[in-house]
């Protein structure tokens, strides 16, 4: 009997198939895994509490600033901001 290109070529991709299924299940390098549980992260301790304002901001002192500060704004008040000019309130 004579077999046809056709028969090598589906014969070949289901040989092929198999080993790649058999190589799967082998692990020629050694794996990355993540090791044990880590202990649970120790909550932040601050000597005094964060005063909120009414209208939820809160009071910043910048100290040890030199020249201008760069201010990049992509969102205000959840809209974004595509070259617009944003109202700034100077409250000194």
């Amino acid at each position: 009997m004579k077999t046809d290109a056709y028969t090598k070529s589906v014969l070949t991709v289901i040989a092929f198939c198999l080993v790649v299924l058999v190589l799967r299940g082998v692990d020629l390098l050694p794996r990355a895994t993540a090791g044990g549980v880590a202990a649970p992260a120790q909550e932040l301790q601050t000597s005094r509490p964060l005063l909120v304002n009414n209208d939820g901001s809160i009071n910043v002192r910048v100290t040890g600033l030199e020249g201008p500060l760069n201010v990049n704004v992509a969102a205000v008040g959840g809209n974004r901001v595509y070259g617009a000019k944003v109202p700034v309130e100077d409250n000194k």
